[in-house]
């Protein structure tokens, strides 16, 4: 872990988890499963249910912010706006809920459909409490999974250009804190200090956030992407009207194109054997093998799998590693990532 200096996620949970009968704003977080939620409700943070949600979110539009309300895989569909959120803590990144998409969280977790999804999730989310043109609310990343993924430059480019200048500017103000955390301040008073920056509607910093948005320049779409799911799509019809062939051909086209990874190569050859199941056994079984030798996470082929004999390292292999990991910035090199980045919307 890091040094005493570095502000930690148990830290932030103690600091924002416990209620305070003076709190004026509502303080609300985001976590994925119930299993991460714990640690808040030790501190006396109110645990959010499926049947108690409702309440929970109209005591919140009441003005009742004595304890942190804490919401259980709630990324869309519910709006927290003005006073009833002016602090969002997004607790570690969030997963799936479906079987499927489990399953290719799994298979192809860093694929481009993966990521875009994940990060979707993320954007919805933090969009929970910012729902009009003057709203604000302070965004807090804390969780090592989340906080890698908001720095990695790979997934930046998923986010729309507003949300990945919030980030670039919630990294920056992440990286005062942390200078003022070597300096002698307390960690805690380090992260209130910038929030109440942010809720107090301190003059210099809205100068600060409205200077750095107005460089913001909209992103267009990703065509490659869309051309991969606009395969997808047509595989999928193909298929239900019972069209096998069409299907496998619609993904060949797009395998043919060099535009998908290893991982994601091997998953849609799996697609592939799935098209071919009913109709042509033996090229079912051809395409789950390569699939198989593609990805070793996918099925396994009724056939079985071939062992290879593990050969001597090549230099070729040492050099595809060092640019991958060259393909990081530096923070995200260490072990772990020690501080949590403060993000700020106005």
């Amino acid at each position: 872990m890091g040094s005493s200096s570095d502000l930690h996620r148990e830290e932030i949970v103690a600091s924002l988890g416990k209620p305070n009968p003076k709190r004026r704003r509502g303080s609300v977080v985001l976590a994925p499963s119930f299993a991460r939620t714990k640690d808040w409700e030790s501190y006396g943070a109110t645990v959010a249910d499926t049947n108690s949600v409702g309440d929970v979110i109209a005591s919140l539009k009441k003005g009742e912010f004595e304890n942190t309300i804490v919401l259980v895989n709630r990324y869309d569909g519910i709006d927290l706006p003005d006073d009833a959120c002016r602090i969002l803590v997004f607790d570690s990144r969030p997963f799936s809920e479906s079987l499927s998409d489990l399953y290719q969280e799994l298979c192809r977790p860093d694929s481009d459909a993966t990521l875009m999804r994940t990060v979707r999730t993320i954007e919805q989310g933090m969009g929970r409490s910012v729902r009009g043109q003057k709203d604000y609310c302070v965004v807090v990343a804390i969780g090592a999974d989340l906080v890698r993924l908001l720095r990695d430059k790979i997934t930046r480019k998923y986010f729309s250009a507003q949300m990945a200048a919030q980030v670039d500017l919630g990294l920056e103000i992440a990286k005062m804190a942390k200078h003022d955390i070597e300096d002698g301040v307390n960690p805690k008073s380090a992260i209130n200090g910038l929030i109440r920056q942010c809720l107090n509607r301190d003059a210099d910093w809205k100068a600060f956030y409205v200077e750095q948005m107005d460089q913001v320049v909209p992103s267009g779409a990703n065509e490659a992407v869309l051309r991969a799911y606009a395969a997808e799509l047509s595989a999928e019809q193909a298929y239900a009207a019972g069209d096998y062939a069409g299907a496998t051909e619609a993904l060949q086209a797009l395998l043919d194109g060099g535009l998908v990874g290893a991982n994601d190569k091997g998953w849609y050859l799996q697609e592939m054997a799935r098209y071919n199941w009913r109709a042509n056994r033996p090229e079912f079984e051809r395409l789950q093998v390569a699939a198989h030798k593609q990805n070793r996470m996918l099925l396994k082929p009724p056939s079985g799998v071939t062992v290879a004999k593990l050969l001597i390292i090549s230099k070729g292999r040492v050099e595809r590693i060092a640019k991958w990991v060259g393909d990081f910035d530096m923070s995200s090199k260490r072990a772990c990532l020690t501080y949590s980045a403060a993000l700020c919307s106005a």
